[in-house]
């Protein structure tokens, strides 16, 4: 927010925008692209889980709470079976970057060009 000019704000307010008015049209086109990469950077955290939920697993509940890095973790530290949890490991995050593309890349059809531009 801190790019964003200030004479912008005394512009509204000359012109008798409030403070919602200027939030709107002023703050959020101003801080837009910032969104967008903390929203993408976020994408990447989708599937990870925080440490807790390796603490708090047990027989009891381990058939609800495993997924796929409580299941990495098990069998490679636990089990002692290296690459098979690698592997996992690896198709987890192959699957993430692919979502994490598909949600971030516009669709293919969004760059074809437009019949009413001729060109010379």
């Amino acid at each position: 927010m801190a790019s964003i000019d200030p004479s912008l704000y005394e512009a509204a307010k000359v012109d008798g925008a409030g403070r919602f008015r200027q939030i709107w049209h002023i703050t959020l086109p101003g801080i837009g692209y910032v969104v967008i990469v903390l929203f993408i950077l976020r994408l990447g955290n989708f599937m990870d889980i925080g440490f807790e939920r390796i603490v708090l697993q047990n027989p009891l509940n381990v058939h609800v709470s495993d997924v796929f890095d409580t299941y990495v973790y098990r069998t490679g530290i636990l089990q002692h079976d290296y690459s098979y949890s690698a592997v996992v490991g690896m198709f987890k995050s192959f699957w993430m970057t692919k979502f994490q593309r598909a949600c971030t890349n516009p669709s293919p059809n969004s760059f074809k060009k437009s019949n009413s531009i001729r060109q010379a």
